[in-house]
């Protein structure tokens, strides 16, 4: 029976091994070659643009290889990789000549920094990498694009046509290489006999995680070398990886269980979670109390199992993960030990939204048909074959007796999994809490605290004796659809999240600060619009914004949309370019590609 599993599963890696090649020679010949073809547009163009071609025809030898054997060492890597990089710095010599030209300097530069993309295959996570040096590559071909338009219009699809060829190379490598090169997708049955009874429970999806787990074995590797306390906080957030592995597994061969077992079977990982927050709680440098605290915000990484937003929870956790981490960049700047801690984090968290991304955006994969989750199903499920991660800690005990309505809580250092009955579990965010108020006091409208859930928002009504003099105030809501009819002087959302506010129209201004996935819609007019420390907001203006030039205010926000009339829609920018200016002065625009 194993032998007829390893044979489906080579015959599989060899399906997956010709779609990679076959992709990759569908970029080459469908983007690469007509670039080419249209680069004699500009002196040396055709002789630069031939380098780059020679660059990802090396690659696709590369590949060849990759695909069809087991990861080599790293030595052997190099000298695979070698071809490749021979090109990139052929590149490079390239534009050093090109630079004497100062009329076409830029040009060089543009193909230089696009031909950083080449050593993907090199990196843990390479769409990111690529998409990095599409965006790096942007800002000399910015510079052509404002210098031709008009005039040249040729040079600008140049420089558009290899942006579009890097973004394409981003998705290919997130479509077939999303946690590093798949070596050895091709070897068959050999390689399927080597993965050994992991292969035949382990499915598509926990094959991908066991490909993102080396991941988390280099951030416990960078957190050794900071301190040996700092490792031993890691260690324990890779044994919680390592847990979440078990349930993977679990989950893949089995059918969603009830919520009483559902919250039976997260105990382990409950447990882990406990476990990581006592080794951060145990580190006594203060020097190195950011370290510590970035690991036990981290802890709620493993979570995402429980809920039907999973991305968004990790995004979630990114964000309090990269405020001590950024706060690390800071302080330590200059020290590679400190550097690489940060930079492993990063990989970490970029790599698990790939991953989850990829195979459980829309909440966990459960067995569909198959047998019913039990806590005994969880067993044998918790290291990859191989000793990639360490063997998990043994599990917490199988409960006795009646199950308990809901998930264990685990109360101390704010370790918390819980499920909801009949909806989605919902994780404890960081808004503040109290008792729901709805009144107003003289002219003055305050809606707090109130709570709803994910698909079932609390709805709350404003219609009755309402002004343009008053105004309203929301704060430390979730979850909540607000509409207010008619005319008031300002509105203010102050740390909320997932809540919905409706209005006709206002006098004065609104402001949304401290918020997170919220949406507003204006159905009449609003003069100026204010977004502070906010994420993940949409907002729907009228014709009658348009006609008015509404003002809209953004600092330290990010993924804002705006949506106009007849269905379009734009995201606030949030890239900028900085010059140093004579007079001691900054000037500062915003940074995107020309239309």
């Amino acid at each position: 029976k194993l032998q007829f599993l390893y044979l489906i599963d080579g015959r599989c890696a060899q399906t997956q091994t010709m779609a990679a090649l076959s992709a990759f020679d569908d970029l080459i010949a469908g983007s690469v070659k007509p670039w080419v073809e249209s680069s004699s547009c500009w002196p040396n163009g055709a002789a630069g643009a031939a380098l780059v071609l020679q660059a990802f025809e090396a690659q696709k030898a590369f590949l060849e290889k990759a695909l069809s054997m087991k990861k080599p060492s790293d030595e052997e890597v190099c000298e695979m990789v070698g071809p490749t990089g021979a090109m990139m710095e052929a590149i490079g010599d390239f534009e050093g000549t090109n630079s004497k030209d100062a009329t076409y300097s830029a040009y060089g530069k543009v193909l230089v920094e696009g031909a950083g993309a080449f050593s993907w295959v090199l990196e843990a996570l390479p769409a990111p990498h690529v998409t990095e040096s599409g965006n790096s590559m942007m800002y000399q071909g910015n510079r052509i694009i404002k210098e031709q338009k008009g005039k040249n219009d040729a040079h600008c699809k140049w420089v558009r046509d290899f942006k579009q060829i890097l973004d394409e190379l981003a998705k290919y490598c997130k479509a077939h290489h999303t946690c590093g090169v798949a070596w050895g997708t091709a070897a068959g049955m050999t390689a399927a006999a080597d993965s050994g009874a992991a292969a035949a429970t382990g499915g598509q999806s926990v094959q991908a995680y066991d490909a993102y787990l080396p991941t988390v074995d280099k951030f416990v590797k960078a957190s050794e070398a900071v301190a040996p306390s700092i490792g031993a906080a890691a260690k324990a957030l890779q044994d919680a990886f390592v847990e979440k592995r078990a349930f993977l597994v679990a989950a893949e061969n089995h059918s969603k269980p009830g919520d009483e077992v559902f919250g039976a079977c997260l105990a382990p990982i409950v447990a882990k979670m406990e476990a990581v927050s006592d080794a951060a709680g145990k580190v006594k440098d203060r020097d190195l109390g950011l370290h510590a605290k970035a690991i036990e915000e981290g802890a709620q990484l493993v979570t995402w199992v429980s809920v039907p937003t999973t991305v968004g929870q990790i995004k979630e956790v990114q964000s309090s993960v990269d405020y001590n981490v950024n706060k690390i960049r800071m302080q330590k700047k200059g020290e590679d030990v400190h550097m690489n801690y940060c930079q492993a984090w990063k990989d970490l968290l970029l790599g698990l939204i790939e991953y989850v991304t990829s195979q459980h955006k829309q909440g966990l994969n459960w067995g569909v048909g198959k047998p019913a989750m039990t806590v005994e199903s969880l067993s044998g499920g918790g290291a990859p074959a191989g000793g990639a991660a360490p063997a998990p800690a043994a599990a917490a005990p199988a409960p006795t007796g009646p199950p308990k309505p809901t998930a264990p809580k685990v109360q101390p250092k704010k370790v918390e999994l819980k499920t909801i009955a009949a909806q989605p579990s919902v994780m404890t965010v960081k808004i503040p809490k109290g008792q729901a108020r709805f009144e107003r006091e003289m002219k003055k409208w305050t809606v707090e605290y109130q709570v709803g859930e994910p698909g079932n928002l609390k709805k709350i009504e404003l219609k009755e004796d309402v002004d343009r003099s008053q105004v309203v105030y929301v704060y430390g809501c979730q979850y909540m659809d607000l509409d207010i009819i008619g005319k008031v002087n300002s509105i203010t959302l102050d740390s909320c999240k997932g809540c919905h506010v409706s209005f006709d129209s206002c006098v004065g201004s609104v402001e949304i600060t401290g918020n997170k996935d919220g949406s507003m819609v204006i159905r009449d007019v609003l003069q100026t619009l204010s977004i502070d420390k906010s994420d993940n907001q949409s907002v729907q203006v009228t014709q009658a914004c348009v006609d008015a030039g509404m003002e809209i205010n953004t600092s330290t926000a990010t993924n804002i949309d705006i949506g106009f009339p007849e269905g379009k829609a734009q995201q606030i920018p949030e890239m900028f370019v900085s010059r140093v200016q004579k007079g001691n002065k900054i000037g500062t625009k915003v940074l995107e590609e020309a239309a």
